[in-house]
This record gives C-alpha cells, structure tokens and sequence, in this order.
C-alpha cells in the first residue's frame, strides 16, 4: 500500500514532520528503530519517580518555537533562576552568562559574524592565553567535541540556543507523549530498522532489516548525523556529492549524563537554588554539574569527549564514585552520597546503534543548512537547522521545513504546512 509520506524516526524532528503533514492533508506513516517514539527526546524515571532526562533538557532561546507548542498541550515549564559558579584554580566563584563574553576578542568577533573575516576554530576568538583555556573548555563542553577537534566560532557567535531555557515540569518526554498522541500511535511502527531507501521514478522504496518493505511517494529522514554518515541507511542512488560535502562539515559531538537523585531536604538544608550549574574548569577534562534541575532534586553530571564513552561503562556505584570525587570540593554538594535516592543513571548515547554520538557539531569553515532535498527524499533534523541548531527547537523547526521541501519534489499538497 502506497502512503504519502514516509518519516524514518520518530524523535522530535519527525513527530513534528507527521503533525505539517497531517495539516497538510497528506497521509504519513513513521517508522522508528527504537521501541517508542522520542529518540534522544528521552525521559525516565528515577529515584521515587522522578523525570530525569537523558538526552535534550533545556527548551532554549528567548524565541524558541517549542515554546508555543508546549502552551498548545498544556504542558507545565519553567525557567532556569538559579546560579552559576565557575570552580578554578581550586577556587570556586560565583559568576555570571557574561563570563564568556569578556574572553572573546569583540572585533574579530564583529567581523566574524559580518562575513569580513573567514570562520575560525572556536578557541581562537580569544582575547588572551587565558581566555583561550576558556574557550577551549567551554568547545569541549558546549559541543562534546575533543582536541584537536573544535567547533566552529561562526556557529558559537549566531546559535540563538542562549544558555539556560525552559525545562517541562515533566520532562521532555511528555512533550514527546503529547505529540506522539496527536499524530496517533497507528501511525507510528516501533522496533522498525530501515537499510534502505530506494528512490524509483517518483517513489521511495524503504527496506527494513526484518524484511519489511514499505512505498511513498515522498520520504523523510530524520536519524541522527551519526546514523547518517556511518552508512546504516543505503541509499539508492547514493546521496548526491553536494549533501555528502555538507555532511562531511558537521561531526556527532560525544556527550553522557550522570544523573542522581537525592532526597529533597539535602538541597534545602544546603540553600541550593533551582537550576545552579556549576562549571568544573578543575578537572581534567572539564565537567559541567547541573544541580536541582526543573525544581527537581537532581544532580546531573556531563561529561564529553572520550569520557563520554568511558563512563557509559560504570557501574552505579562507580558512577556515584566519578560523581562524588568530582564535586567534594564544593561544599553545597559535598556528602550527597548519603542522601541519594536510588541508583544512578547513566546515558549511552555514543554506543547507542540508533544515535552513535549526543549531537552534531559545526566544524570551522562549514555552515548549516536546511533540509536536503534528494530526489524524493528530504533529510531534515537537529543537524539541519541554522538558527536553533544541535537543540530541540531545531529538530522542530527542521521537521516543519521538510514538509515545506516536498514542495520543490513535485509532491501535491492541498494546503501549506506553516510553523
């Protein structure tokens, strides 16, 4: 039976492709690896039920699209108020956003962003030897990505993705609830790997690995950059040379979760406000700790790069160990062991089959574009968003234009799909 549109993935990105499909008049079918709906969109319950998430936390920008659709569902957010402290030289500070303003050398960064100047590794913004350290670290942190890899200055300077956000009550797993009960659940088939999208004529032939076959007229890829590049989708014929060129500018950036709860009382009697973050410049790699995440009580650790990998291997109680080693220096957080609420979370996106790496990366002397059209096919997602990107607001906002590119494939649509 031939469909419309055919989306491989369910995460964010092609949730939000189904709903501009559906409002569109189009008749869709997603077809997703995992067992449910979400992709790196993932909460889970910890400690005596706690939404802790795995993957995307912050809805962030000031203009976020996300947040007109969490008002749509009714869905309870709030924003970060907390503090930030920056733990260096063995000292621990109380700081502000604009720390990393002040390391960045404002003229080459003016003309950076006006063209007047070629993009440049992010570290090389800097102002001094010292803010260089900064820079470094924060490339290290913001995007996972390890020396001698580094992100793109261009991107760090236009990303509208502003520290901090709104995070959902409830984790952005109920975003992804609500979305997935709009589309509707008989359109979503879980636990379904595609190998292979086929173009023929004015159609997409889809293989699964279990030997399931399934015809559209159109296609939307929306898997990870990871799932992309690594050749777990063969596409026939190949991906042209123009989009391989423009894959080849971005890399999955590597980065995992440590979260713990603990017992409510911990952060009143320590006077920890919601959301303090604090930035570990001590350690080597660098860390960064987020405390009493949403209002909840959370301590969530991320680590990068190689250490991404490494503690994906920990037990719970080595886990706790990396945690407490890390934070025993700073005293709102010293002790927590006693105090915890059940074991452990850890996330696994750099081994995950279905992710291979957090999100993607802009390397230096590259740009984003939108959605790639291929034919019949549209690749769209996280990682083909200019103004949001690597975020969730981008996944969104790049579903929504996918549909939009069918236009320019010759597909009928009997009304706009509009964000």
């Amino acid at each position: 039976m031939m469909t419309d549109v055919l989306i491989i993935g369910a995460g964010l990105a092609g949730l939000s492709a189904a709903l501009a499909c559906r409002d569109a008049g189009l008749d869709v079918r997603l077809l997703e690896a995992g067992a449910g709906p979400g992709g790196r969109a993932l909460t889970r319950r910890i400690g005596s039920g706690l939404p802790a998430d795995m993957g995307g936390h912050w809805l962030h920008g000031e203009d976020s699209p996300l947040r007109g659709v969490i008002e749509r569902y009714g869905l309870e957010a709030r924003a970060d108020e907390g503090e930030f402290y920056i733990s260096e030289n063995g000292v621990l500070r109380q700081s502000d956003e604009d720390w990393l303003e002040r390391a960045i050398d404002d003229d080459l960064a003016r003309r950076i962003r006006l063209g007047e100047t070629p993009d440049i590794p992010l570290p090389d913004l800097a102002r001094d030897a010292h803010s260089r350290v900064w820079l470094e670290d924060f490339g290290y942190l913001w995007n996972g990505l390890e020396p001698p890899l580094r992100p793109s200055a261009r991107e760090f300077l236009t990303d509208e993705n502003t520290p901090g956000g709104l995070q959902l009550t409830k984790g952005v797993g109920a975003l992804i609830e609500a979305l997935a009960n709009d589309v509707g659940h008989a359109r979503i088939r879980s636990h379904t790997v595609v190998t292979h999208l086929i173009s023929i004529s004015d159609s997409v032939c889809a293989r699964g690995s279990d030997g399931s076959t399934w015809l559209a007229r159109r296609a939307i890829v929306t898997v990870s950059l990871g799932v992309l590049t690594s050749g777990m989708i063969a596409f026939d014929p190949p991906l042209s040379d123009a989009t391989r060129a423009h894959l080849d500018g971005m890399i999955m950036g590597e980065m995992n979760k440590i979260v713990i709860a603990v017992d409510p009382a911990f952060f009143r009697q320590r006077r920890i406000a919601p959301d303090t973050a604090y930035e570990l410049l001590d350690s080597r790699p660098p860390h960064f700790c987020h405390a009493h995440s949403s209002g909840l009580p959370l301590i969530q650790l991320y680590a990068s790069g190689q250490r991404a990998r490494q503690i994906e291997r920990l037990s719970a109680e080595q886990a706790t160990g990396y945690v407490s080693a890390l934070v025993r220096h700073i005293p709102a957080l010293a002790g927590f062991e006693a105090h915890m609420q059940g074991p452990p979370l850890i996330s696994t996106w750099s081994s995950h089959l279905f992710t291979q790496g957090a999100y993607s990366a802009l390397l230096p002397g590259h740009q984003r574009s939108g959605p790639r059209v291929e034919g019949p096919i549209v690749l769209c997602g996280e990682a083909f968003d200019e103004r949001f990107p690597a975020s969730l607001a981008g996944s969104w906002r790049s579903g929504q234009a996918a549909v939009r590119s069918l236009g320019e494939t010759g597909l009928y649509m009997r009304q706009t799909a509009t964000v």
